[in-house]
């Protein structure tokens, strides 16, 4: 095989594989955008609700207060398991978007809701 061939080879291969990955993303943007939290647009204001919950520790039980806190969305993301997560910011007391990232749990019951204004 001359140096030619193998350029010629190696190129047509990553041609095709840059045809996947295109048809990978389309097909992850495909699912983002049929997601029940496609609702969410970014830079719009959520509020993130937390009922109360028990959690059980080795030293006993503790009970978390229900809780309301505010974000802004960011965009939509793939976890590691392929579920639709939104991604939020934290709203500042000011009512400004925050540059750290605001964390929920559907697991937990906590509940991403939007402003009604």
């Amino acid at each position: 095989m001359t140096k030619e061939e193998f350029l010629s080879k190696n190129r047509e291969l990553f041609e095709k594989i840059s045809e996947i990955r295109r048809q990978q993303h389309i097909l992850r943007e495909e699912y983002i955008a049929s997601s029940p939290l496609a609702q969410f647009k970014p830079g719009e204001k959520v509020k993130v609700f937390s009922p109360e919950r028990t959690v059980t520790y080795s030293d006993g039980d503790y009970t978390y207060p229900e809780e309301t806190r505010y974000a802004y969305v960011k965009g939509l993301e793939l976890d590691f398991h392929s579920n639709v997560k939104l991604k939020l910011f934290k709203a500042k007391k000011d009512g400004s978007m925050s540059k750290h990232e605001a964390s929920y749990n559907p697991y937990w019951g906590e509940v991403v809701l939007k402003i009604e204004e």
